[in-house]
């Protein structure tokens, strides 16, 4: 753990047994969400905004859905909050293991071409 304590500096927000105890729950996590932007900003993104603010280089969506649109084909989050209301400009990836969810379980894509076709 001690490169994730070097690479996330974020005092508070993130420290090793937070890092731990959430990559634990959240790995493969796929909740739904259904949320008003304010409840966005005023609740679930604060620790994102803070995170934003080291100016990360790069980040990777989640595996949730938000309002019945999974995060790697989410365009309202990733290019209106995302990028447009929060300024990030670097490099957004997916995991492949969330595109391959597109498919086999939100079934918003047709094949796992679909899939990767639309994440883009």
């Amino acid at each position: 753990m001690g490169g994730v304590r070097r690479l996330l500096t974020l005092g508070p927000v993130v420290d090793e047994a937070n890092f731990e105890s959430r990559y634990k729950y959240q790995h493969g996590n796929i909740a739904s969400q259904y949320a008003g932007i304010n409840h966005l900003f005023n609740d679930q993104l604060r620790p994102y905004i803070r995170a934003l603010e080291a100016n990360p280089v790069a980040i990777m969506v989640s595996y949730a859905i938000v309002d019945l649109v999974p995060m790697p084909m989410n365009e309202y989050m990733i290019q209106d909050i995302l990028r447009g209301k929060l300024g990030f400009n670097g490099v957004v990836m997916s995991d492949a293991g969330s595109i391959a969810n597109m498919y086999t379980q939100s079934k918003v894509a047709t094949s796992y071409e679909d899939a990767a076709l639309q994440a883009l």
